[in-house]
């Protein structure tokens, strides 16, 4: 292939990365653990191209000075699961009734999702891997 061509399509994808989460300064904690998700789950694909990478780079340096200005290196809050889990399900243009898929039911995915009930290791292990996500953005 030739190294323009190359060029062109890694611009491509770069710009489909920031298309569907956009480059900006972090401010808060939700923003974040929503970058942070998203971070998580291209840093366990294997087949990312350059614009990929290019992406991936510069979300980590946003999340990086992020976390030095509000101290992060020093403590960890806590983080927001389900929070994450409905940027998740956003992305993939899935319900509740798709959660409950995942999970094995659809009213215990309801009860996650309005905070009347907490995700299991079972529910976890399951959202991890659908989502291609580390498990501990659930915890």
């Amino acid at each position: 292939m030739p190294a323009r061509l190359k060029k062109e399509q890694a611009k491509d994808s770069y710009l489909q990365c920031v298309i569907r989460f956009h480059l900006e300064a972090i401010n808060g904690h939700r923003e974040h653990d929503l970058s942070m998700a998203q971070v998580a789950r291209l840093s366990v694909r294997d087949d990312l191209d350059a614009g990929q990478l290019q992406y991936l780079e510069a979300l980590g340096k946003l999340v990086g000075e992020y976390e030095d200005r509000a101290g992060y290196r020093l403590k960890r809050r806590e983080s927001d699961p389900i929070g994450i889990l409905k940027f998740l399900m956003a992305e993939n243009k899935m319900s509740v009734s798709g959660v409950g898929k995942i999970i094995g039911s659809q009213g215990v995915a309801s009860e996650i999702l309005s905070g009347r009930r907490q995700l299991s290791k079972s529910h976890i292990r399951k959202l991890a891997q659908r989502f291609r996500v580390n498990p501990g953005l659930f915890i």
